[in-house]
């Protein structure tokens, strides 16, 4: 979210200052935006309509070129690493994308429409939309630079549309979560929208409504986690005893191969759980498959063993590591829970044991 928020001010200064090195600048973090998130392509989409479509005679200068040569050289590795690894995030988007989604797009568009809600509520509380609202001369704020609220517009609208044009062209969907960073120039946007209606007013009643939610979302935040998990007769993921799931299965596989651990798999949640704090910093081995964690080879498997864990009350172990489970040792470890309404939380595991290289 930082990167997303910082290349677009960082073009903006290139194109009115026009230095190389505030290029150069633009092409390194365009290549370190797609090392954070592939999904980053939709805003250097953008970016580089905004160029080709409102600021073409910047073409016929070095700057672009250079902050293009600069991107390129700094993504070689990482085009290297998906083509030699079959382009494994692409494939899990694409898998997460065409899974079955209740309501699929328009829920989509719905979520990322009560994200805004917030803000347009706050806008309105101000007095700065609605109708009858009156322009004020505030004194003293320079003028927007030309072309800027068409920018502002521009990144942040148009990812958002290029994902659910995309989405909608492929018959796909999309994870509420993944518009997250789209909405980091929204309060920029309003800001310029209505900035001549800004008075002492609306700033007041802007720092009144940011009190109001800084103290009422963590009240909600605190009410939803005491209270929903008695309501659906299930504990919410953040009620979790992680550190201590973490402590004992990490002392039960040492006390057991006397060998630090390096790979945990089964359930995806529960070996997250386990190795997320771990201090062998182990590799998760996902949904059990080799293809979708390349940096765990068939060899290193043999060499370094693996943990391999599930919730036994809702066992949910990944076929491949089927015929493991079934031929290892099982044990149970049963972990209180920390309200103790529920019982214990029972872990089920079995240890693939390492085996090191004769000497």
């Amino acid at each position: 979210m930082p990167i997303w928020a910082a290349l677009p001010l960082l073009l903006w200064r290139a194109v009115q200052y026009g230095t190389a090195w505030r290029w150069l600048l633009v092409g390194a973090l365009a290549a370190l935006s797609l090392y954070a998130k592939l999904s980053s392509v939709l805003l250097l989409i953008t970016l580089a309509a905004w160029l080709l479509y409102a600021q073409r005679a910047q073409l016929r200068t070095l700057g672009p070129w250079l902050a293009v040569i600069a991107c390129a050289l700094l993504l070689a590795p990482l085009v290297r690493w998906l083509i030699a690894n079959d382009f494994v995030p692409l494939r899990y988007a694409a898998v997460r994308a065409s899974a079955d989604s209740p309501g699929g797009l328009l829920r989509f568009a719905g979520n990322e429409i009560l994200d805004l809600i917030g803000l347009g509520a706050m806008l309105w509380i101000a007095g700065l939309i609605g109708p009858r609202r009156a322009p004020y001369a505030m004194p003293g704020p320079a003028p927007l630079a030309p072309g800027g609220v068409t920018y502002l517009a521009a990144i942040t609208v148009l990812p958002l549309a290029i994902a659910m044009l995309g989405a909608l062209a492929s018959g796909t969907t999309l994870r509420a979560a993944w518009g997250s960073p789209m909405f980091n120039f929204a309060g920029l946007l309003a800001v310029a929208l209505t900035g001549n209606r800004f008075g002492e007013r609306a700033l007041r009643r802007i720092a009144a409504c940011a009190a109001a939610l800084l103290i009422a979302m963590p009240l909600a935040y605190a009410i939803i986690v005491l209270n929903v998990p008695q309501w659906r007769g299930a504990p919410l993921r953040v009620s979790w005893p992680q550190a201590e799931i973490s402590r004992r299965m990490t002392a039960i596989w040492r006390r057991r191969t006397a060998a630090p651990l390096r790979i945990v798999g089964g359930d995806d949640w529960i070996a997250g759980l386990v190795g997320i704090s771990a201090p062998d910093q182990p590799s998760m081995l996902n949904k059990g498959r080799l293809g979708l964690t390349p940096w765990i080879s068939a060899e290193r498997l043999r060499r370094q063993g693996m943990l391999i864990v599930w919730d036994t009350n809702r066992p949910h172990i990944p076929p491949p590591l089927l015929p493991l489970v079934a031929t290892g040792v099982r044990g149970e470890e049963r972990i209180p829970w920390p309200d103790r309404s529920r019982g214990d939380l029972a872990i089920g595991y079995v240890i693939v044991p390492p085996k090191p290289e004769a000497r």
